[in-house]
């Protein structure tokens, strides 16, 4: 289905030639709209109810491990149960806000920034573009998410490069900044750090935390969690291979 003739085109809006990409999305969920209010009724109902939960819900790539990447058929069913336990794990609500940066042909992306919000109505915030080439932190400092998701590395097999993802770059500037430390602070630091991973090891295996953990949280985490963008979050979840840590 094209445009409808009353929509205006990119160009007479001055969304071409550089424009910033936030005014194009604009325009593109215009035209969505006025492609949609010319769909009757009755025609999305039929559509609605010829839906089956075996039926295909969406598409998503793998990475190309074997080979070049393939497309897989994911059902509505499928979809439906995993956003809403997602939702129930984490307990989301429409408080919560996401950070939308993964790419979303993959599955995680599509679970955790568009069906997860839709079935609990949580705010999802798309960053730039360049998310994955640097701007992302300062995304993270503009909405501090309560929930944020990553993977250790995002390979583009068609473009023959890796992007690495913030989280590795996160923690090398962190120890870049140890390493300058000395002294006092120096100690301060690295007593910290030993507590915040005896903490983090203990939680996973269902036992108290260390004695002096909590303050080592205010002397020292929650600092770094301000700068990070990441003070109001709930749970950052990682995945796939082994992430770089602190310890």
């Amino acid at each position: 289905m094209g445009l409808p003739s009353s929509a205006p085109s990119a160009r007479s809006k001055g969304y071409t030639n550089g424009a910033s990409f936030f005014a194009l999305v604009d325009y593109l969920v215009y035209c969505l709209i006025a492609v949609g209010e010319k769909v009757q009724p009755a025609i999305l109902e039929e559509r609605i109810s010829q839906q089956k939960p075996g039926h295909c819900c969406t598409l998503i790539y793998t990475s190309g491990t074997t080979g070049p990447p393939k497309a897989v058929m994911i059902s509505h069913d499928n979809v439906t149960w995993t956003a809403a336990n997602i939702c129930r794990l984490l307990s989301i609500t429409a408080e919560d806000e996401i950070i939308s940066y993964l790419p979303l042909s993959h599955i995680a992306a599509q679970l955790v920034d568009m069906h997860g919000p839709m079935a609990c109505g949580a705010q999802v915030y798309f960053a730039q573009p360049d998310a994955l080439r640097g701007s992302l932190p300062v995304t993270l400092l503009e909405v501090r998410p309560t929930i944020f998701l990553g993977v250790p590395r995002v390979v583009r097999t068609q473009e023959i490069r890796v992007l690495i993802f913030q989280w590795e770059k996160f923690v090398e500037k962190m120890q870049a900044r140890f390493q300058l430390t000395s002294g006092m602070k120096k100690k301060i630091l690295d007593w910290a750090r030993g507590k915040g991973v005896s903490g983090n090891v203990a939680v996973q295996k269902g036992q108290s935390k260390p004695r002096g953990f909590g303050t080592a949280r205010r002397m020292v985490f929650n600092d770094i969690r301000v700068a990070l963008g990441l003070d109001r979050c709930r749970y950052c979840v990682f995945f796939a291979r082994s992430c770089l840590t602190l310890r």
